[in-house]
């Protein structure tokens, strides 16, 4: 039961950190996540999530409000 809780504890704080780094578009927050299957998915959705960003921009203009969902 301990390890259980222990684990969980662990894990949401490599969570919390996936998830800022995907709201904010940003890496910087993957680097600190310990659990390696997290911390290669977080780069993989952080990148994908910034090339469909760009990919916006490109068809709609930089400060397009179609590209807002993506932007936060």
């Amino acid at each position: 039961m301990f390890t259980s809780i222990f684990l969980a504890s662990y894990f949401d704080e490599d969570n919390n950190l996936r998830d800022e780094a995907i709201k904010m578009g940003d890496t910087y927050y993957c680097e600190k996540i310990q659990t390696g299957f997290i911390k290669k998915k977080c780069f993989e959705v952080v990148e994908r999530k910034l090339a469909l960003l760009e990919e916006c921009h490109k068809e709609h203009g930089e400060f397009s409000k179609e590209c807002n969902n993506l932007a936060y």
